[in-house]
């Protein structure tokens, strides 16, 4: 099987966290008799060019999931779009994928943001049943900054991978937000390369994982300019026998001195039958760098839910307020209230399915 989402340095190969397992395989994709899903740009603000011919900068960039994911989906892709923006939006732009019963919806997208411009980007995942496949690729000019959030809201039965890969310049800042509260197979990977001086590098995630579904993640920032920055952090809920691996490395090459990276992930479990995997790299060939990395796993605050329900709190509204309080700081960075309310609705809906 070829290697996907494989953390950069090799660790113990009996720990299994080296890359995904055959869980999180690419599924055979495109099948006989299976059809496209819908991709929709729903808003697209006005002062961006759309097209189908993606930049040459962005076909050399490489997401977390590897070279073979990335491949998959590029060749496999049912939908493309490409974006270029030339100024600073105000408004987000939306894209909508929706996947059906015996459907494969397999995107591939890219930016390229000019010199100084700026842009936010909405990017929400739909449906019950099927194959939902991701890959968008950023480039950024000096000074420029883009804004990507991600939002899967896919049912238990859909297998998904999602790919984001990010080019920095000088001053350059790429801000990415993903939400996962859905699908039986979940895998995605990011990386942030960050080659010149001042280049930022700003994640926020939060995932849910029930039943039996697999997650695995692989979020990688490579620091080669001087003074760079980086910012990874994490909020998980897993329950039932659900199955997680999330890998964090912040690669500090040579050259990259003065740059900062930190890390964190917290977990909430709420099962003693899930699986909870956790693998924080900091590689660092620079001697004048600062590296920080957390992580932290366990059941909800019991003296918490206590203090909550002397206070005339349900024991299930309570345990509902803590979790939902990890989410928040993620959710608030959803540039769209309409569907910031809809997220929280939904999430309420799955924490009480817990």
């Amino acid at each position: 099987m070829e290697k996907v989402n494989a953390i950069p340095s090799l660790t113990w190969h009996r720990l299994r966290v080296n890359e995904a397992s055959e869980k999180g395989a690419f599924p055979p994709v495109p099948r006989r008799g299976w059809g496209a899903g819908d991709v929709t740009l729903v808003k697209v603000p006005r002062g961006i060019t759309v097209d189908e011919d993606e930049p040459i900068a962005c076909e050399e960039l490489e997401s977390g999931l590897g070279q073979y994911g990335d491949r998959l989906i590029s060749e496999n892709a049912n939908s493309r779009w490409a974006v270029t923006v030339e100024k600073k939006i105000k408004n987000p732009l939306i894209i909508e994928d929706s996947v059906a019963a015996g459907c494969a919806c397999v995107t591939c997208g890219s930016v390229y943001a000019v010199a100084g411009s700026a842009l936010k980007i909405i990017h929400i995942f739909r449906g019950d049943e099927g194959v939902s496949q991701s890959l968008t690729r950023i480039y950024l000019e000096e000074g420029a900054q883009v804004e990507l959030c991600e939002i899967q809201l896919l049912g238990a039965a859909v297998s998904r991978h999602c790919g984001v890969a990010a080019f920095g310049q000088a001053g350059s800042q790429f801000r990415y937000t993903r939400m996962e509260l859905g699908g039986a197979v979940t895998v995605c990977g990011a990386k942030a390369v960050l080659s010149a001086r001042s280049a930022a590098f700003d994640m926020a995630c939060a995932y849910m994982g029930t039943g039996d579904e697999y997650l695995d993640f692989n979020d990688v920032a490579n620091h080669i300019g001087r003074e760079t920055g980086s910012e990874m952090h994490v909020f998980g809920v897993l329950g039932g026998t659900a199955d997680k691996i999330l890998r964090g490395t912040i690669d500090f090459r040579p050259g990259a001195g003065r740059s900062v990276g930190h890390e964190s992930e917290s977990v909430i479990l709420m099962s003693p039958g899930v699986r909870n995997r956790t693998v924080p790299l900091i590689l660092c060939g620079e001697e004048e760098v600062e590296g920080q990395h957390a992580a932290s796993a366990g059941r909800l605050d019991e003296d918490a839910l206590y203090y909550l329900n002397a206070r005339g709190i349900s024991p299930e509204e309570a345990r509902r307020l803590m979790i939902e309080a990890g989410f928040r700081p993620v959710a608030d960075r959803i540039p769209d209230a309409k569907l910031r309310d809809e997220v929280l609705e939904e999430l309420g809906r799955r924490i009480a399915s817990l």
